[in-house]
């Protein structure tokens, strides 16, 4: 058989093989030892953290989750970096008198991230990226964070991107939205969803402007007085947080999704440079 160059290198299967290798990075398609050789090249992983909350009444409650799995498998294969399965269950708890509404208990949550992120460690991740698509679980994330820094066993560096509260993010939603929002950004989750997913917003002819009867000032002190779920539904009835005037745009949405993602891939590609 004359040779070829598939006899140096491999065959053409085995070269499709490498090539798509390169491609996958949700390590759920990968088996231990094709992760392990990923480890050794970007000691890296996105962990996504979702929730099961409503966004108002029109919207289903899988909307947080899968947007939040989408901003990070876009910026895992932006910066070609191992992606685990989006936790679908976060620090929720706060909306849990509303139907389908299930979340864990702060320090549950808190435990359950560090858990997490000691099983990254204890196979080779030095760089732990979450992409965190919720409102309220971020305060809790940062206590896992200086909780790893100060184990000096566990030499993890952990990263904590969240849209919501990201400043140019929400200047950006800003210019759009004709309303006012006292916490979460549900414009901008509603908008996104309506791209990524239309057929997570109920549709309705009589469906009316969310109009929050609350002031700032009875959301904060509902806030710092424990976050009852059952007072909150009393206060937001609609399990809104957000005046609305003007209606979803999808292609506001496409164009917020794209302006996250490439915001998000720019930071992880900036702190993986010393790992290249």
């Amino acid at each position: 058989m004359p040779y070829t160059i598939f006899n140096s290198i491999g065959s053409f299967t085995e070269i499709k093989m490498a090539f798509l290798m390169k491609k996958i990075n949700n390590i759920q398609l990968l088996t231990f030892s094709e992760i392990e050789k990923r480890v050794e090249t970007i000691p890296a992983v996105i962990l996504p953290v979702g929730g099961m909350e409503p966004v108002g009444e029109w919207c289903a409650l899988g909307a947080v989750n899968k947007i939040t799995h989408s901003i990070s498998e876009t910026i895992s294969n932006n910066c070609s970096v191992l992606l685990q399965p989006v936790l679908l269950y976060g620090n929720t708890t706060s909306f849990r008198a509303f139907g389908g509404s299930s979340g864990v208990k702060k320090n549950i949550f808190e435990s359950l991230i560090t858990g997490i992120v000691k099983d990254c460690a204890s196979w080779g991740i030095k760089h732990i990226f979450i992409i965190d698509g919720t409102c309220n679980s971020y305060p809790t994330l940062q206590k896992v964070v200086k909780r790893v820094s100060k184990n000096k066993k566990m030499a993890v560096d952990i990263h904590i991107f969240n849209w919501q509260r990201e400043e140019k993010v929400r200047n950006l939603i800003s210019k759009q939205l004709k309303g006012n929002e006292l916490s979460r950004t549900e414009f901008g989750i509603l908008s996104m969803i309506s791209h990524l997913n239309p057929s997570m917003i109920r549709k309705n002819k009589g469906r009316k402007k969310a109009k929050s009867l609350c002031t700032d000032d009875v959301y904060r002190k509902w806030y710092k007085l424990g976050q009852d779920p059952d007072k909150f539904r009393k206060l937001f009835p609609d399990c809104s947080t957000s005046i609305i005037d003007n209606d979803i745009d999808p292609t506001f949405g496409k164009e917020l999704f794209t302006y996250i993602t490439n915001l998000f891939s720019k930071e992880v590609k900036k702190r993986l440079k010393v790992l290249r």
